[in-house]
C-alpha cells in the first residue's frame, strides 16, 4: 500500500488501449468527478490491472461506438463506518456492445465467455473478468455487471473500493489549467457528444469560458469578426487521419 496519483493511474490504463481503440475507430474517454481525490493510498498495480482488463474487454468486444471509463467518489456509508477508510471510489466502464441478459451469469466464471461464437471470433481464455473480480475483492470491494441487452445501449462493468485519500503536491498542481490557458475562452470541436461533454467539464474546472460545436465548419461560422466568439484564444479539435 502506497500513495499514488489516481488520475495518472487512470490515464496510464487508457494509454494502453488507445491504439487498439483508434484502430477500431472507437471513442475512448474518461470522466473523473471533481470530488474524486487526486491521490489515494492503495495498491496501484492491482487497480491499474483491473482497469486495463475492463477496458481491454470493452474495446475487444465493441465493434462501433464508444468506451467510457467513469470515476466517482462518496463518503463511506453507515454500514462501513467501522472501516479504516473514509472514501469509496466507484469505477465503471461503459461500452456500446450488447450482452444478452440471460448470459450475464457467465461473465465472472473462470474459463467462461458469453457463448462459443465469442471464442471463435475473438479468442481469449475467459479469465480476464474473473481475475478482475478477484482483484477487486482483494482490495475490499466488489464488482458487478449490467446490460440492457440492446445493441447501442451497451453494457457496464462497475466496481467500488474503499480508499484513504492523501495528497501529493505534484499531483495537486496538475489539476490547475496550464498557465497559457488561464482566463482564456476555448473553442471545443468534436463530433462525439460524450467527448464534448467531458471537455466542457474540464474547461469549466479550469475556470475558462468555452463553446462546444459538433463540426469544424459550425465553429468556423461562429468565429466571425464583430462577434463575441472572435475572442477565442485556443481551440481543441479532434483530427482523424
Amino acid at each position: 500500500m502506497e500513495p499514488f496519483d489516481l488520475r495518472q493511474c487512470v490515464e496510464s490504463a487508457l494509454d494502453l488501449l488507445a491504439a487498439k481503440a483508434a484502430q477500431k475507430k472507437l471513442e475512448l474517454a474518461a470522466e473523473i468527478d471533481a470530488e474524486v481525490p487526486q491521490a489515494i493510498i492503495g495498491d496501484v498495480t492491482r487497480l491499474r490491472q483491473v482497469l486495463v482488463n475492463l477496458l481491454a474487454n470493452a474495446v475487444k468486444f465493441t465493434d462501433q461506438g464508444e468506451v467510457v471509463l467513469s470515476v466517482a467518489s462518496n463518503p463511506v456509508s453507515h454500514d462501513e463506518e467501522g472501516s479504516p477508510y473514509n472514501r469509496v471510489l466507484r469505477f465503471s466502464v461503459r461500452d456500446t456492445d450488447r450482452i444478452p441478459p440471460d448470459r450475464m451469469d457467465r461473465l465472472f466464471r473462470l474459463f467462461s465467455q458469453v457463448d462459443v461464437s465469442t471464442t471463435r471470433k475473438y479468442g481469449g481464455t475467459g479469465l480476464g473478468l474473473a481475475i478482475s473480480k478477484r482483484l477487486v475483492e482483494m482490495m475490499g470491494g466488489h464488482m458487478r455487471a449490467e446490460s440492457e441487452g440492446v445493441q447501442g445501449k451497451g453494457s457496464t462493468f462497475a466496481f467500488r473500493i474503499p480508499v484513504e485519500p492523501t495528497s501529493i503536491p505534484a499531483a495537486v498542481a496538475q489539476r490547475h489549467a496550464p498557465e497559457e490557458l488561464r482566463g482564456k475562452r476555448i473553442l471545443v470541436v468534436d463530433d462525439n457528444p460524450t467527448n464534448r461533454r467531458l471537455l466542457a467539464l474540464q474547461v469549466t474546472a479550469w475556470g475558462n469560458g468555452g463553446d462546444m460545436h459538433r463540426e469544424r465548419r459550425a465553429g468556423a461560422r461562429e468565429d466571425s469578426p464583430g462577434r463575441e466568439s472572435s475572442t477565442w484564444r485556443f481551440s481543441i479539435c479532434k483530427c482523424r487521419a
